[in-house]
């Protein structure tokens, strides 16, 4: 409905979601990201091992590999996903790497976001939620 004009704000998880659309022509070329002023969510993906899992020494080894440097550059650059890496913690010719990559069109830079990122709710929160949830929206 964004799209065809029919709303004038559309809400996603991917901070680059407007760059993929104006490139595939989804998306007017005005169009443009923004972050609440008190804020916005900024979750990644997670990884796990299961309790059960036959070879978890392979698994920490593939999840090592997954949050190098290197990988996160190229999901960053390629997939377009948001990485999870401690910029600090980064060479300089690995920040200058990260910064190289082109975000596209319409979106805010990475510092922008992390800048108005609000932490993680405290998982126990998730059980209230729920229950206010169930009774206050489903219950009504």
């Amino acid at each position: 409905m964004f799209a065809d004009g029919e709303l004038v704000m559309n809400m996603s998880y991917s901070p680059f979601s407007v760059a993929t659309g104006i490139a595939n022509g989804t998306y007017t070329e005005t169009t443009q990201t923004f972050v609440f002023d008190k804020g916005t969510i900024g979750n990644t993906n997670y990884m796990a091992i299961g309790f059960n899992s036959p070879n978890k020494a392979g698994a920490m080894v593939v999840i090592n590999a997954i949050l190098s440097g290197e990988i996160q550059l190229t999901q960053y650059a390629e997939l377009r996903e948001l990485p999870v890496v401690a910029a600090e913690k980064l060479s300089a010719d690995e920040k200058a790497a990260f910064d190289a990559v082109d975000l596209g069109k319409g979106v805010l830079s990475q510092a922008e976001l992390l800048s108005h990122r609000l932490p993680e709710m405290p998982a126990s929160l998730v059980p209230v939620i729920e229950e206010i949830w169930l009774s206050e929206v489903v219950g009504k």
